[in-house]
Protein backbone atom coordinates (compact mmCIF):
# COMPACT_ATOMS: atom_id res chain seq x y z
CA UNK A 1 0.00 0.00 0.00
CA UNK A 2 1.38 3.30 -0.88
CA UNK A 3 0.51 6.60 0.58
CA UNK A 4 0.10 8.28 3.97
CA UNK A 5 -2.31 6.53 6.65
CA UNK A 6 -4.24 9.23 7.71
CA UNK A 7 -5.38 9.55 4.11
CA UNK A 8 -6.34 6.61 2.54
CA UNK A 9 -9.98 5.46 2.07
CA UNK A 10 -11.79 2.78 3.36
CA UNK A 11 -11.76 0.82 0.02
CA UNK A 12 -8.03 1.18 -0.08
CA UNK A 13 -7.15 0.29 3.29
CA UNK A 14 -8.67 -2.91 2.47
CA UNK A 15 -7.18 -3.30 -0.72
CA UNK A 16 -10.48 -3.54 -2.54
CA UNK A 17 -11.28 -1.62 -6.03
CA UNK A 18 -11.45 1.98 -5.99
CA UNK A 19 -12.14 5.27 -7.74
CA UNK A 20 -12.00 8.95 -8.13
CA UNK A 21 -14.03 9.08 -4.56
CA UNK A 22 -10.63 8.26 -2.95
CA UNK A 23 -9.89 11.44 -3.84
CA UNK A 24 -12.82 13.35 -2.22
CA UNK A 25 -12.00 11.10 1.20
CA UNK A 26 -8.36 12.41 1.39
CA UNK A 27 -9.95 16.05 0.97
CA UNK A 28 -12.39 15.43 3.51
CA UNK A 29 -9.50 14.10 5.71
CA UNK A 30 -7.64 17.51 5.16
CA UNK A 31 -10.58 19.65 5.60
CA UNK A 32 -11.45 17.60 9.09
CA UNK A 33 -8.26 18.25 10.22
CA UNK A 34 -8.48 22.33 9.21
CA UNK A 35 -11.92 22.98 11.27
CA UNK A 36 -11.00 20.38 13.65
CA UNK A 37 -7.57 20.36 14.48
CA UNK A 38 -6.73 16.35 14.43
CA UNK A 39 -7.78 13.92 12.24
CA UNK A 40 -10.90 12.63 12.53
CA UNK A 41 -9.47 8.84 12.58
CA UNK A 42 -6.02 9.23 14.09
CA UNK A 43 -6.92 6.23 16.57
CA UNK A 44 -8.05 4.10 14.17
CA UNK A 45 -4.67 4.25 12.22
CA UNK A 46 -2.57 4.40 15.03
CA UNK A 47 -4.36 0.88 15.54
CA UNK A 48 -4.35 -0.31 12.33
CA UNK A 49 -0.54 0.37 11.50
CA UNK A 50 0.16 -1.51 14.86
CA UNK A 51 -2.08 -4.58 13.68
CA UNK A 52 -4.36 -4.44 16.46
CA UNK A 53 -7.39 -3.79 14.59
CA UNK A 54 -8.17 -4.95 10.96
CA UNK A 55 -8.20 -2.52 8.09
CA UNK A 56 -11.68 -0.71 9.16
CA UNK A 57 -12.46 2.75 10.06
CA UNK A 58 -15.41 3.71 12.58
CA UNK A 59 -18.28 6.00 12.26
CA UNK A 60 -17.02 9.43 11.67
CA UNK A 61 -17.36 11.81 14.79
CA UNK A 62 -17.00 15.02 15.93
CA UNK A 63 -15.46 15.97 19.20
CA UNK A 64 -18.23 18.05 21.24
CA UNK A 65 -16.15 21.16 22.13
CA UNK A 66 -15.57 22.20 18.38
CA UNK A 67 -18.57 23.78 17.31
CA UNK A 68 -19.73 23.50 13.16
CA UNK A 69 -22.64 24.50 11.66
CA UNK A 70 -24.71 21.77 10.22
CA UNK A 71 -23.63 22.80 6.76
CA UNK A 72 -20.05 22.57 7.48
CA UNK A 73 -21.19 18.54 9.70
CA UNK A 74 -22.76 17.79 6.64
CA UNK A 75 -20.38 18.71 3.50
CA UNK A 76 -17.43 16.95 6.16
CA UNK A 77 -19.56 13.76 6.62
CA UNK A 78 -20.57 13.47 2.95
CA UNK A 79 -16.96 13.49 2.01
CA UNK A 80 -15.69 10.88 4.56
CA UNK A 81 -18.60 8.78 4.41
CA UNK A 82 -16.81 5.31 4.66
CA UNK A 83 -19.42 3.69 1.39
CA UNK A 84 -17.25 5.20 -1.54
CA UNK A 85 -21.33 4.67 -3.71
CA UNK A 86 -22.59 7.43 -0.67
CA UNK A 87 -19.27 9.60 -0.64
CA UNK A 88 -19.95 12.83 -2.81
CA UNK A 89 -17.86 13.16 -6.02
CA UNK A 90 -15.91 15.91 -6.96
CA UNK A 91 -18.42 17.95 -8.67
CA UNK A 92 -20.93 17.27 -6.03
CA UNK A 93 -18.29 18.83 -3.56
CA UNK A 94 -17.71 21.35 -5.42
CA UNK A 95 -21.24 22.47 -5.57
CA UNK A 96 -21.93 21.97 -1.80
CA UNK A 97 -24.09 24.53 0.20
CA UNK A 98 -20.53 25.38 2.52
CA UNK A 99 -18.68 25.38 -0.39
CA UNK A 100 -20.81 27.60 -2.40
CA UNK A 101 -21.64 29.77 0.34
CA UNK A 102 -17.66 30.47 1.13
CA UNK A 103 -17.12 31.21 -2.66
CA UNK A 104 -19.29 33.30 -4.14
CA UNK A 105 -18.08 36.58 -4.88
CA UNK A 106 -18.44 39.30 -2.50
CA UNK A 107 -18.97 42.97 -3.86
CA UNK A 108 -15.96 44.97 -3.59
CA UNK A 109 -15.80 48.58 -1.68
Amino acid sequence: MIGSLAYISPEQLKQGSYDEKIDVWSLGVMAYEMMIGKSPYQEDIIKIAQNQIPPELSELRFPGEVELTPEAKDFLASMLHLDPLKRLGIAEALRHSFIRKYSEETPSS
